[in-house]
Order: C-alpha cells, then sequence, then structure tokens
C-alpha cells in the first residue's frame, strides 16, 4: 500500500462528560518511514480536571500559552488531508474530534478510520489484553506508552511494525483488504444531537448558527424559574440523560448543563 497512513493520538482534559482536546499528535508514514510529523498542546476552555490530570501530567497553567483547538484542528486536518487516521481505539480519540470540530463549528477530518486494537484483537488472539500499554509489554516495544499523545504514537508506530511484520510489512498492508476494519465508523463523525422534549426544540437551531437563548432553568416545573442567557454550542447524550453545553457570553466560560432542568428555551 502506497497511500500515507496518519497515526494518531489525544489526550483530553476530562474523563466523563464531554471531551476537551488538550494534546493532538499525528505522524504520517509512508510505506512504514515516516515522513512528516504534527504536535499541539491544545489550550481547552475548561479547566483540566484533576482525573485527567492524574492520567496525562499535564494541569491547566502547564496549557495557558497553548493554542485552542480552534487554530490546532485546522492544521491537523491540512496534516492529514483525505489519508486514513490510524489510531488504538480509535473510536475514542474520533469522539474528542468529533466533539471539538462540532464545537467550533470546525470541518471534520475526512479520512477513514482504522483501528490498531481491531487489528491486535484479530492478529494476536493469544495476548493478555489489548490495550496499546499491555501490546507494549506483551511485545517487548521499546517505547512505552504514558498517556502523552506524541510518545503513544510512537508506540502505535512500533506496534503496526511489530503486527505487521510477519505479514510482509508495511508495503503489503492493505486497510481495505483487512476485515477489522469494517465494524469501526468510516469517518469522524459530527455528533449526533439526541431526540428533544418540544420546550428545547429551539435549541436546535441555535447550536447549528450560534443564536443566543435565554434558558429558563428548574429542577421542577412547579419550582420558580431561573434565567440565564446562553450561547448553546453543542447537545450530546450522557447515559441515559442529555446535555446541553453552552458558552456564557459574558465571561466566555463554558458551562453544561442537564437539558431536563431546563423548563423552557426563549430566542433571543
Amino acid at each position: 500500500m502506497n497511500a500515507p497512513l496518519i497515526l494518531f493520538d489525544t489526550e483530553s482534559a476530562a474523563q466523563a462528560g464531554a471531551p476537551h482536546l488538550v494534546e493532538l499528535a499525528a505522524w504520517k508514514v509512508v510505506e512504514g518511514q515516516v515522513v512528516d510529523r504534527f504536535h499541539s498542546l491544545v489550550r481547552p476552555h475548561v479547566p483540566v480536571d484533576s482525573a485527567s490530570e492524574a492520567v496525562h501530567g499535564m494541569g491547566s497553567a502547564d496549557l495557558s500559552d497553548a493554542r485552542t483547538a480552534e487554530d490546532v484542528l485546522p492544521a491537523f486536518n491540512a496534516f492529514a488531508g483525505r489519508d486514513w487516521l490510524v489510531a488504538h481505539s480509535v473510536r475514542s480519540d474520533a469522539r474528542v474530534l468529533g466533539f471539538e470540530c462540532t464545537r467550533h463549528r470546525l470541518p471534520l477530518p475526512t479520512g477513514r478510520l482504522l483501528d490498531s486494537q481491531a487489528l491486535a484483537k484479530r492478529w494476536l488472539p493469544r495476548a493478555p489484553r489489548h490495550g496499546l500499554a499491555d501490546l507494549a509489554e506483551h511485545l517487548s516495544l521499546a517505547t512505552r506508552p504514558n498517556h502523552r499523545a506524541d510518545t503513544d504514537t510512537q508506540a502505535l508506530y512500533e506496534l503496526l511494525a511489530a503486527l505487521l511484520e510477519p505479514r510482509g510489512g508495511w508495503p503489503n498492508f492493505d486497510p481495505l483488504a483487512t476485515p477489522s476494519v469494517a465494524r469501526p465508523r468510516p469517518r469522524v463523525r459530527a455528533l449526533m444531537p439526541p431526540a428533544l422534549a418540544r420546550r428545547h426544540t429551539p435549541l436546535h437551531e441555535a447550536c447549528r448558527v450560534g443564536r443566543a437563548v435565554t434558558l429558563c432553568f428548574g429542577e421542577r416545573a412547579s419550582s420558580t424559574p431561573i434565567p440565564r442567557r446562553l450561547v448553546p454550542l453543542l447537545l450530546y447524550p450522557h447515559g441515559s440523560r442529555a446535555f446541553l453545553e453552552a458558552r456564557c457570553p459574558a465571561s466566555g466560560a463554558l458551562e453544561t448543563h442537564a437539558l431536563d432542568t431546563i423548563q423552557y428555551v426563549a430566542l433571543d
């Protein structure tokens, strides 16, 4: 296969709820040779939670001078073009990109997705576990993942080399002929918003155009509503509930609210 593969990895500011990108790395590989690299820290619009900082070691102060996702993702899209995007458990990394592109109304990456974990499960069925760190230990790779995007991308490159070596190497690898790529999503997708109650339906259009609305909050219909003027960014399901992420026009801060706490929506 002569087409480039874009090996990539993301790190996020949150372990639960909506992801916010804090680091993105990618290597462009042609027939096993790394021909170009991309790496950027990303300053999120929310604080890095303590659980995420414990994973990757980056706190909000470490990212204060980094570029924002609005700047980083167009550069990443230009780097990746329409080439295949490869990640370990690719749905998780694609989800991060999908959230950020939807949040900032940016074009989605257009390359098809390849899951190296699916390849490992198919080709190394007897490995004890199929996480990237587990496979790095199982195969004695030189690089051990540490939840930093560039290091994990290097470990991914070494993993693919180890998987492909007994199968004719990189030049003979064709993702389209590999059955284990059939199940992952073909491309990064925009968020699919949840079904909305009638009182919430104006939020669809408000999210699409970035129109400010006044939301009236109250846990019960009988409670006194508390009005807030916000700019809706995205709607998403999480567990059995649906959530709205919105920006406060006064402070610029991002807020997340469960839709069942919103009594009604008034368009500005």
